[in-house]
């Protein structure tokens, strides 16, 4: 039987961090070649856990060549390894009024068991399912995620 530990309610303390990315950045990002680092390592026998992330675009030129985006945690070029659920990356790729679009992408509880070396002590990446192409614009993110023991 489990014993109570503390009368706290919610004991996971949510973190936020928000980031820009380049077109140089951008342009070329891909699961077999540049993936985005977001969050370096968690540290020793820890994992992140995502709550949720949004990113939005601003740009003058679309995108072109991208047909979904995704966190991925340990490996670089795994969607095997995503910890969100993938979106469509038609927001940057579709013509937009005001130059600008919005995506929100959340944890993915559909997920299936990960191995223990594939998530523990792992940076986060943000990459996409082809190379991306062609824009002249940023993108700026928002992550909400957490740091928990395993």
């Amino acid at each position: 039987m489990a014993s109570v530990i503390s009368n706290i309610i919610n004991p996971i303390e949510v973190k936020y961090v928000t980031g820009n990315l380049t077109a140089a950045q951008i342009n070329g990002m891909d699961v077999g070649h540049t993936p985005v680092l977001i969050l370096p390592a968690s540290g020793v026998n820890t994992t992140y856990i995502v709550h949720a992330f949004l990113i939005s675009s601003r740009r003058t030129v679309d995108f072109v060549g991208v047909a979904s985006l995704w966190l991925t945690i340990g490996s670089l070029d795994s969607f095997g390894n995503s910890i969100v659920t993938p979106v469509s990356a038609a927001f940057l790729t579709s013509p937009v009024t005001g130059g600008g679009s919005i995506q929100v992408m959340l944890g993915d509880p559909t997920q299936g068991a990960y191995d223990y070396t594939t998530i523990v002590n792992q940076a986060l990446y943000l990459t996409a399912g082809a190379p991306i192409t062609g824009g002249n614009g940023t993108l700026k993110y928002h992550l909400w995620y957490s740091v928990e023991g395993v």
